[in-house]
């Protein structure tokens, strides 16, 4: 879902609601989208789910891209 999308189903505008994001969750829209796409994402993986198929249900582009992407968020 895009800022737009999330905005009109809202009813706020997209500035408003990166500001109320970002104080409620210390985050921008963006940021939480990819942690929560990270926590799933980390569930999936100890409960020994292969990661090609983690990174398909979790929307990103392939294995590496969720690789590097969980190793940047995690460390």
């Amino acid at each position: 879902m895009t800022l737009d999308e999330l905005s009109a189903v809202t009813g706020v505008s997209k500035y408003r609601l990166v500001r109320v994001c970002t104080a409620w969750f210390g985050l921008s829209p963006h940021q939480l989208h990819l942690r929560l796409r990270l926590d799933r994402a980390g569930e999936w993986l100890r409960r020994r789910t292969g990661v090609a198929e983690v990174a398909y249900e979790t929307g990103f582009h392939d294995q590496p891209h969720l690789t590097r992407v969980f190793a940047q968020a995690t460390g």
